[in-house]
């Protein structure tokens, strides 16, 4: 068809349809010199012309009070439709929110913590709603822009900001997946930003600081450490390990990690460091099943095992927490610093990143740089190691040749001062 014909069709209330690059059919005319157009939402030719033959047929009424009255017409099927759709599908309830999500097609397998975890985000949302709302609030769509905005302020209050930011992306998750189900007309989270972190960084500990701290256990607590420093593994996997995953012949550690397990469900192989082996092999056959370490096992479940080890180290003089600008204190030494500290021990010994991405069960190696934390004399080193333009004598210089370089210097310092104690004699 001409676009001659096209605005032909339009002006004289016809209409004329056209082809979106989606293939959905676009109604457009024009009544009085002005354009109307709207959507078909069909991809069929013979539909979008029936649809496109109601739409105008209101505006071809030359009285205005029976365009006025075929309008309202069409205002009453739409509801009554709309009224029909409510019935037979009735909008997603809050309290329904979190199985749909989980039941939908889009979502991944979500661990029983994840799931925990959502749960509680959920109902903290149900709650405020149920407080703070001045109607009754049911549906979840009935949760207005107004609501999330003061509900989010109120979690600022209360959450620092990676809480926070955690909050906000499982609920801005949420309405995107269950935009149809629920009927959404939007995503009242989507417009805002995640919080700035001022992240205060768990620091390694030294060798001293862990000698001093596994001197002072004994028993299971002594060899949840010695495990936690020579595999890097998190507190979980090491309170958890099975003699079953431990294969004393080949010296060789056999886990699956707990966290991440439905993505890297096969197990990892960890070479068991000598110190490892001398205390496992202690351990009188007979005694050899179940937990290698019961009595933590246990402690992890009960959610007593953190405080334990805040314990441990505050004894050994080591302060666990440090207070940010915003006055919380934030935890700076942990089980987790013996995670960060076997990462850096074997990057500064010369272990690609990947060989211990590997051992540490890290999805990528970009992981594992973010545990690296290099010691302050190996950056003294890196920067000494650049040759001197200023005094070519030390370009390249060994750790011999400085040692001399300083003794010559020393032995010149103490000549220039004999010279001036003869000169201050004479």
């Amino acid at each position: 068809m001409s676009k001659k014909r096209k605005n032909s069709r339009r002006a004289n209330g016809q209409g004329t349809l056209e082809k979106k690059p989606n293939g959905i059919y676009m109604a457009r005319w024009i009544k009085n010199g002005k354009s109307f157009s709207r959507s078909t939402k069909t991809r069929v030719r013979e539909e979008a012309e029936k649809i496109l033959a109601s739409l105008v047929k209101p505006f071809q009424e030359k009285d205005e009070s029976a365009v006025i009255e075929n309008l309202k017409a069409e205002i009453r099927k739409m509801e009554n439709r709309l009224a029909e759709k409510e019935r037979l599908l009735p909008a997603l309830k809050i309290s329904d929110a979190l199985d749909a999500y989980f039941n939908d097609v889009n979502v991944s397998k979500v661990a029983a913590g994840t799931k925990k975890l959502y749960g509680e985000m959920m109902r903290r949302l149900e709650r405020f709603v149920e407080e703070r709302a001045d109607n009754q609030i049911v549906e979840l769509r009935e949760i207005t822009p107004a609501i999330v905005k003061s509900y989010l302020k109120d979690l600022k209050s209360q959450f620092k900001g990676a809480t926070y930011n955690r909050y906000l992306k499982f609920y801005k998750r949420l309405w995107r997946v269950l935009h149809d189900e629920a009927r959404l007309t939007c995503n009242p989270w989507s417009e805002y930003k995640n919080q700035i972190v001022d992240v205060v960084p768990r620091r390694n500990l030294t060798i001293e600081e862990l000698t001093k701290v596994i001197a002072s256990l004994d028993g299971e607590w002594k060899g949840l450490f010695v495990i936690g420093a020579y595999t890097g593994m998190r507190i979980s996997d090491c309170s958890h390990l099975d003699w079953k995953d431990v294969n004393m012949a080949e010296k060789r550690l056999t886990v699956v990690f707990y966290k991440g397990r439905l993505r890297k469900p096969y197990p990892a192989q960890i070479p068991m460091h000598h110190d490892i082996y001398q205390m496992l092999s202690a351990v009188p056959l007979a005694e050899r099943q179940g937990y290698v370490l019961p009595e933590c096992a246990s402690a992890y479940d009960r959610h007593s095992i953190n405080y334990k080890v805040k314990r441990i180290f505050e004894r050994c003089g080591i302060e666990t927490t440090q207070e940010g600008e915003n006055g919380r204190k934030s935890c700076i030494v942990g089980f987790h610093s013996l995670r960060s500290g076997f990462v850096t021990f074997a990057a500064e010994a010369g272990i690609p990143f990947p060989v211990i991405q590997e051992i540490v069960g890290h999805g990528s190696t970009r992981m594992t740089e973010h545990y690296f934390r290099t010691k302050k004399e190996s950056l003294v080193e890196c920067v000494n190691a650049i040759p001197s333009v200023l005094n070519p004598t030390v370009v390249n210089a060994t750790p011999a040749m400085k040692l001399e370089l300083k003794e010559g210097g020393d032995i010149l310092s103490r000549v220039i001062d004999i010279e001036r104690e003869i000169k201050a004699a004479s």
